[in-house]
């Protein structure tokens, strides 16, 4: 199949607990893929096996390579943690019918809670929640701060709020799965009895949840093949822990260690000054990456201020262009995505086309997440933060106070806001005459959509979008209302493709699709990409520009007193310098307009250990 010795090593190995330690560019999808093939020849059920990614688009990849080799569909659960732990937690928690609430839905319930507990929504409050709600539900800490009582009572009414809407956000769905883990012997017996063999790819994104369900999982059968690479552990903000790898190690004391050395992406020279920079950090295994490739183009600039910057980069990929390359063989990456604003103006200024990633993807935009909250809330109805999304929308005169009574009555007559909305006429809440037709009309629109969804996702679809009145408020609303009902349209379209690939599948598990591939990169058209260094890991160019390497923004003035924390900002770039195939260019600018101001910088500390050490040279561009 193509494979080197070392690969071969690897797929080849006996059953048991292993560790690969995979450099960047090594090939290590190729050698999971074969992997999960020869465990199939060697008599291991497909259904009893696990390969778990970080990515929708990583384990759809890695399941059109295996289904090619094999030549058939095959029935091994290929996804994410997330993916993975909705099946468990469907299953398994008794509880099959929840919604999955992704960040903005939590946002909104964070918000309503401190208008509700404080009357105003305090902007410095929500902010703190916002940032602390994740931790405090992985760690148990609420940060000590002024505000500190408030985010207590904020936290706990969240997390109530969430337990009375039947639904999980992202974190709960990793939290809720290993609790069932943990607490109740007989599901986790039974689990540990039928997943035979676990794989896990970019191992040093794991945080300390998903860890532990992985480990409690390969108990039985301790065959567990984890693939990473700890000179790319980026993530420590959210969680991610290099310390998982160590752990694993000694977990499984009598695992065996691979180590994936060769890089078949980057030019040799590029691998060398990435290998060089890395092995500055204590905190790794030792490897000797290298590349037979031929050396490409390694170029350091400096430039007299961020303007100049972009228009030097955009000089040099209008050259590429020139020489037969495409726009999408560039990509300009920068450690924070404040520094895109100059080069967007300059890609715009010379009509290049670019995208830049991080924007607002398909699923984020308002009137995608409006219609799919009408969804979600027909199949779980206890969904109060999609009931009040829709309620109104479009306007039908049911106002944030007869929001407020709805609630109110519900909680008084011990029902779900839910029942009291689609049983309006037998309630009084003192509401105007108005209001109430308006409320039993919108009853009605639910009921319309239920009947629909009786006759299968494909009827739904064909007349969402005119039985929620969205067709008609879309079409007299002059605000982009085009590109507006078109998106609602893809998206009615995108449920019956669903449809047709999954005739069994029904729309709660529509919904967990288009939930969990929320916050991921569309694939890019021939365009130049701007991105941060976060959001191109795994992503390979032909030409990579690395900008802003300046003191106190990379390495971030974080790192300034953290030893750790400069440790990840040099394995930040190099991830950066290891998406570049063929040719590197690494500048700074000696001023730059950030923060409101135009401030002198400083060179980053990383120029030096890259082995550049200065050599400003005027230049004049057009602006």
């Amino acid at each position: 199949m193509g494979l080197t010795v070392a690969q071969a090593e690897i797929v080849n190995a006996p059953l048991g607990p292993i560790l690969v330690t995979a450099g960047a560019g090594s090939g290590k999808t190729r050698v999971l893929t074969t992997r999960l093939i020869h465990l199939l020849q060697i008599g291991i059920p497909e259904q009893t096996i696990v390969a778990l990614t970080f990515t929708n688009k990583a384990g759809n990849e890695m399941r059109e390579r295996v289904e090619k080799m094999i030549g058939r569909p095959f029935n091994t659960f290929i996804g994410t943690f997330h993916s993975f732990c909705v099946r468990l937690l469907r299953k398994n928690s008794g509880r099959p019918n929840f919604s999955i609430y992704a960040t903005a839905d939590t946002n909104k319930v964070l918000k309503d809670i401190i208008k509700e507990q404080f009357k105003e929504v305090d902007t410095d409050l929500y902010k703190a929640a916002v940032e602390g709600l994740s931790r405090w539900k992985t760690t148990g800490m609420v940060e000590f701060t002024s505000n500190h009582d408030a985010l207590v009572r904020i936290f706990n009414a969240y997390r109530d709020q969430l337990e009375k809407n039947n639904a999980y956000d992202f974190d709960d769905l990793l939290l809720e799965t290993l609790k069932l883990l943990k607490t109740n012997t007989t599901v986790c017996e039974k689990l540990q009895n039928y997943f035979q063999y676990i794989l896990v790819d970019e191992f040093q994104d794991t945080n300390e949840t998903q860890y532990e369900i992985v480990s409690l999982l390969a108990q039985k059968h301790r065959n567990i093949m984890v693939v990473g690479d700890e000179d790319q552990c980026i993530y420590s903000w959210r969680g991610a822990s290099v310390e998982n790898i160590n752990r694993f190690q000694k977990d499984f004391p009598n695992l065996k260690i691979y180590r994936l050395e060769e890089n078949f992406r980057s030019s040799s020279n590029i691998v060398k000054l990435a290998s060089s920079l890395v092995a500055k950090n204590n905190n790794r295994i030792s490897k000797n990456l290298f590349s037979n490739l031929n050396d490409g183009l390694i170029n350091f600039e400096d430039f007299y201020d961020d303007k100049q910057e972009a228009l030097g980069i955009i000089s040099h990929i209008l050259e590429t262009r020139r020489n037969g390359g495409t726009w999408s063989d560039s990509a300009i990456l920068m450690r924070i995505n404040a520094l895109s604003r100059r080069f967007e103006e300059a890609l715009r200024m010379y009509n290049i086309p670019y995208v830049v990633w991080g924007g607002f993807k398909f699923y984020e935009r308002a009137e995608v997440k409006i219609t799919l909250d009408y969804l979600r809330l027909l199949v779980n109805p206890d969904d109060e933060v999609s009931l009040f999304n829709v309620i109104n929308f479009p306007k039908r005169g049911i106002g944030e106070a007869c929001h407020t009574k709805i609630k109110t009555y519900a909680r008084e007559h011990d029902m779900t806001s839910f029942q009291v909305v689609m049983e309006i006429d037998q309630h009084d809440l003192g509401i105007t005459a108005k209001t109430k037709n308006a409320i039993q009309s919108f009853a009605n629109i639910i009921r319309k959509l239920k009947e629909l969804l009786k006759q299968g996702l494909v009827a739904l679809a064909n007349d969402l979008v005119d039985v929620t009145g969205l067709q008609t408020f879309y079409e007299n609303d002059k605000d982009d209302s085009e590109s507006r009902l078109e998106n609602i349209y893809q998206l009615c379209g995108s449920i019956r493709e669903y449809a047709t690939q999954n005739p069994n599948a029904d729309l709660s598990s529509y919904l967990q699709s288009v939930t969990l591939a929320g916050g991921e990169n569309p694939d890019a058209t021939d365009c130049v990409v701007i991105s941060t260094i976060h959001s191109a890991k795994g992503l390979e160019f032909k030409n990579v520009y690395i900008v802003g390497m300046e003191d106190g923004l990379f390495p971030s003035y974080k790192s300034q007193y953290n030893d750790a924390v400069l440790e990840e900002e040099r394995r930040l770039l190099y991830v950066a310098i290891t998406r570049a195939m063929r040719n590197l260019n690494i500048s700074y600018a000696r001023a730059r307009f950030l923060n409101g101001e135009i401030s002198r910088t400083i060179p980053s500390s990383f120029l030096m250990e890259l082995g550049y050490f200065g050599g400003y040279r005027e230049r004049s561009f057009n602006w």
